[in-house]
């Protein structure tokens, strides 16, 4: 899974994340930075209060009734979904004896390494979307 850290550089780099069924995400606040939540059937949703998008938490009695402001999550993207978001700039994925290197096309071809697929995955991504941002300024 993707670390929380990576996962905040993918949300400050500017990923879009319009949450869907089964997307796991985390609320890094104190106490909550270590736990995992998963939008299910009925436990986690997303809706509007006073005109903001909150993801409110129901299905449990300890959960029940609160919320939490969406902007204030951060999703964590699983790798097939990581994958699709490089689309065809992503080249290979080479495990390595402590880690694992991800090649990307930008304008030349790039690597990043990193302790699991995921954050290599995710670093990739966070160049490419830097890229973007600054040739769309």
């Amino acid at each position: 899974m993707i670390s929380l850290e990576v996962a905040q550089e993918l949300k400050d780099a500017g990923l879009s994340w319009e949450p869907e069924l089964h997307d796991t995400f985390a609320i890094p606040f104190p106490g909550l930075e270590d736990r995992r939540f998963v939008f299910a059937d009925l436990t986690v949703d997303v809706t509007a209060l006073a005109g903001l998008a909150t993801i409110t938490f129901g299905g449990s009695a300890e959960w029940s009734l609160d919320y939490v402001f969406r902007s204030d999550a951060v999703w964590l993207p699983n790798d097939s979904q990581l994958v699709e978001l490089l689309g065809d700039r992503f080249q290979v994925m080479v495990r390595l004896d402590d880690g694992y290197r991800c090649s990307v096309k930008v304008d030349d071809q790039v690597s990043f390494e990193a302790a699991n697929p995921s954050d290599a995955y995710g670093l990739a991504l966070v160049t490419i979307l830097r890229q973007e941002a600054d040739l769309g300024d």
